[in-house]
């Protein structure tokens, strides 16, 4: 490995840990708050744990992305060795290192593929949340106008 990609390795590893850092004490900042019983709604309460809990495993495998990169480094090295030479009788066989280096990668996407699932859930989520609370605010908008054509109507009523 050469500097440049030593250079991208640490400023990838450290943009995930800062990240991880800055959003799970965000979330247990939000966590405090809703020691406060009477600030939202059952619903809205249940709604914003579900996303801590959510945000708070993604900080977590942010976390394990970046000790995976970090252990990459040391594994890295070996890849770039000039393997030994080996004998030629019938079908080579891949060594440990080869099934290691491949069970590593597949460990890291599948840790990557979870970031983003639990990242498009939350999205989803809060879309969801979102057209909810529009909706509800529509219904408090048209019962409260229907409730003051309501009144206009028997003032007019009542002044003929």
């Amino acid at each position: 490995m050469n500097l440049s990609e030593y250079i991208f390795g640490v400023t990838l590893v450290l943009i995930l840990l800062g990240s991880a850092g800055y959003f799970a004490w965000r979330q247990k900042r939000t966590l405090r708050s809703l020691a406060d019983p009477n600030m939202l709604t059952p619903e809205d309460r249940l709604y914003v744990h579900k996303q801590v809990r959510r945000r708070m495993l993604s900080s977590v495998l942010m976390v394990a992305l970046a000790g995976m990169l970090i252990g990459w480094f040391f594994i890295g090295r070996e890849l770039n060795q000039p393997a030994p030479p080996r004998p030629v009788e019938g079908q080579a066989k891949p060594d440990a290192s080869v099934h290691l280096i491949t069970l590593y990668v597949i460990v890291a996407l599948l840790i990557l593929f979870g970031i983003v699932i639990l990242a498009i859930t939350d999205l989803m989520a809060t879309a969801r949340f979102g057209l909810r609370h529009q909706r509800r605010l529509e219904n408090e908008r048209r019962e409260m106008l229907e409730t003051q054509a309501a009144i206009l109507r028997q003032q007019r009523n009542g002044n003929r």
